[in-house]
This record gives structure tokens, C-alpha cells and sequence, in this order.
């Protein structure tokens, strides 16, 4: 199961960098060049066969005029999706408590406050 994750990881760094590289209007070869490497390699890291290197990764950088931090810039993982979802229900029933003609147990209020603002929660 982890050997897939990784994979999934390995695609989606392929996919930013070829993206990052046709925005600057760069052929897979003239980047090839640019970071003394050959084309077959840049297209095997590009369709998600191979890793970069931490070396390759600032070169590549740099060659695009980018962050490194800039390969890295995509969706957050579904897991981090579900805390976001549970944060938006928790908010609304938080905003439905404060607008209620009914009254508001403080431990309630409580709760979901301490919930909102736990990391990560």
C-alpha cells in the first residue's frame, strides 16, 4: 500500500514539473541540456517512472526559474480533505448554535470551540 502512495507521489512531481516546464516554454531536450542530463531522463521523471534527485530538483529549479518548493505545490492529500470537511460542519453548527433563539449550553459552545482550534482539526 505505501509503494502506491509513494508511486501517486512520484506521478503528481513528474506532472508539476512537466507543467512548470511548458510554462516557461522549455522543451523537455533544452531542459535536458540545461541540466546536463539526457532527454530520455527528464521524460522518465515527467511521466512518473523515476525520482529526481535532491540535486536534480534545485537544478531543475533553477533552470525554470522557480522554487523548488514550487514541485512540491499541489492538492493536499484526501485525508487532510476529510479535517477540512469536519472543521466546515463544526462551524456551521457552531454559527447555528450562536443564531439560536434557543438557549446554549457553555459546554457545548466549549466543545466545539476546543475542536475548531485543535491542530490540525
Amino acid at each position: 500500500m505505501e509503494n502506491k502512495r509513494y508511486k501517486a507521489y512520484q506521478a503528481q512531481l513528474g506532472k508539476r514539473i512537466q507543467k512548470l516546464r511548458n510554462e516557461a516554454g522549455v522543451t523537455q531536450e533544452e531542459l535536458a541540456n540545461t541540466v546536463e542530463r539526457s532527454s530520455e531522463q527528464i521524460s522518465n521523471i515527467e511521466r512518473g517512472k523515476s525520482w529526481p534527485s535532491f540535486e536534480l530538483i534545485f537544478d531543475l529549479a533553477e533552470a525554470l526559474n522557480v522554487s523548488p518548493a514550487k514541485f512540491f505545490d499541489w492538492a493536499v492529500p484526501a485525508k487532510r480533505t476529510e479535517i477540512q470537511a469536519k472543521r466546515e460542519r463544526l462551524m456551521t453548527r457552531f454559527g447555528m448554535l450562536l443564531e439560536s433563539s434557543e438557549p446554549v449550553s457553555a459546554e457545548e459552545v466549549l466543545e466545539i470551540a476546543q475542536a475548531l482550534v485543535k491542530k490540525g482539526g
